[in-house]
């Protein structure tokens, strides 16, 4: 909404039953232009009928509100919501655009010397939205700025929270919108939040199902209703059966976030969803020129070599991007871990490895041959168990082919079945090019 707001129409009206004199100011974005206000109260009634005319050159509709000031424009505590006609959304532009206020309804029993009516209008309904979305992992102080859906360690506590920002506020005046504001802070322009957490006792199609909630007495029931609270606190520990206390499943777990702004706007339904990850990704490492730093009773050095018609089968260690010779059967040999920041269900499980390969063979006639392997089977019960710092490890043995480009990956899978979503990886390529000597 553009800041250059200007007062587009000033009317005194007397309103017997109310006992006030009403100048009416419309303020509008320079375009849409509200203009040429008028208002009447209807005799002994609490009716308030509201006309103007609203044109805008790039659309043909607009949102329009209202809001009311008992103090002369001091402040303004009150928006009309017991309205009828040309206001809202989608309002069509054009001359004697009309409006019902039911005063009595908005204000009950209200009677002062003077009062004010505002009107805004602009383009499109300056909806609010959800702008900033952190979370506190267990054991940290200090909030971090996540995207969606960051992880969070499994069986671990986290805190998430967020905060939305209210488009609809650009361009009114500090001490307006702090006027209209019930809820701390009181410049945000935001009257609260509601939280939808899945529930399986709840079924949102028929019920309301959003939090906080409060009892109703006249219904007998607990309602929902616009809270101040901006975080939501997850114990994931299995102490209760909600959201908020059972121990979250793998995987992503999603929530909704609602808030309502001083126009009464809302953020849409389909920009309300927030989430976030549980359990981290298993760790995988490929043995490069290296010993196995996590079982010292290994001492070869991975990975290797050995060429298929050498009685000795000696092991010729070699690193990534080199060339071996053709002919060979290749041994790598993969570590892999749970990651600490999740907490361990089972402590007897070992991770599991699989491993596929891809290629690129040079033909001989010419052109390029790609290839892929499935995925080797899950293996659980890796030849080297897991350490001290819980690596396991297992090896992976293939025969090589001419004249191609191997790329070995290797992946860890935790308990949950969940796999190391960026595999380690290793790429070698085999058989030496053909060179031509000259005899003399």
């Amino acid at each position: 909404m553009n800041t250059n707001r200007k007062q587009a129409g000033i009317a005194a009206v007397v309103f017997s039953l109310l006992a006030v004199l009403l100048p009416l100011i419309a303020i509008a974005n320079t375009t849409p232009v509200v203009s040429n206000v008028q208002a009447s109260q209807r005799a002994n009634s609490f009716l308030v009928d509201i006309s103007y005319d609203v044109f805008d050159a790039e659309s043909d509709t607009v949102w329009v509100n209202l809001y009311f000031s008992p103090d002369g424009g001091a402040s303004w505590p009150l928006r009309c919501t017991a309205v009828t006609g040309d206001v809202g959304f989608d309002v069509a532009i054009g001359a004697d655009r009309a409006v019902v206020w039911d005063a009595r309804q908005d204000y009950p029993g209200f009677q002062a010397a003077t009062c004010r009516i505002r009107i805004v209008a602009a383009d499109i309904a300056p909806q609010p939205y959800l702008d900033r979305y952190w979370g506190i992992d267990a054991g940290d102080t200090t909030d971090m700025l996540i995207a969606q859906p960051d992880t969070f360690g499994f069986g671990r506590s986290l805190t998430v929270g967020w905060q939305g920002a209210v488009p609809s506020i650009d361009g009114l005046a500090p001490d307006f919108v702090a006027g209209v504001d019930t809820v701390y802070p009181f410049d945000d322009g935001l009257l609260g939040y509601k939280i939808y957490l899945p529930d399986a006792t709840c079924d949102s199609t028929v019920a309301d199902c959003w939090l906080p909630r409060m009892f109703d007495e006249t219904t007998g029931d607990s309602v929902s209703y616009w809270g101040a609270a901006n975080s939501l606190v997850f114990a994931n520990d299995g102490s209760g059966t909600d959201a908020r206390h059972m121990l979250l499943p793998s995987g992503l777990f999603q929530f909704a976030v609602n808030a309502i702004d001083i126009n009464g706007l809302e953020i849409p339904a389909d920009r309300q969803a927030l989430g976030f990850v549980v359990n981290f990704d298993p760790q995988t490492v490929i043995l490069n020129g290296q010993t196995d730093w996590a079982h010292p009773e290994d001492q070869e050095v991975y990975p290797y070599y050995t060429r298929l018609n050498d009685p000795l089968q000696v092991h010729h260690p070699f690193l990534a991007g080199e060339r071996i010779p053709d002919r060979t059967y290749v041994v790598f040999k993969a570590l892999g871990r749970d990651d600490p920041r999740d907490v361990v269900q089972d402590p007897g499980f070992t991770v599991g490895f699989t491993g596929y390969m891809q290629g690129v063979r040079s033909n001989l006639t010419g052109g390029l041959f790609s290839f892929a392997t499935d995925a080797s089977e899950l293996d659980f019960d890796p030849a080297w168990p897991a350490n001290a710092e819980g690596w396991s490890a297992d090896t992976l043995g293939f025969l090589t082919g001419p004249s191609t480009e191997f790329t070995i990956n290797m992946q860890a899978v935790d308990e949950h079945g969940r796999r190391d979503g960026t595999p380690a990886s290793l790429s070698f390529e085999v058989g030496y090019p053909p060179c031509v000597q000259c005899v003399e």
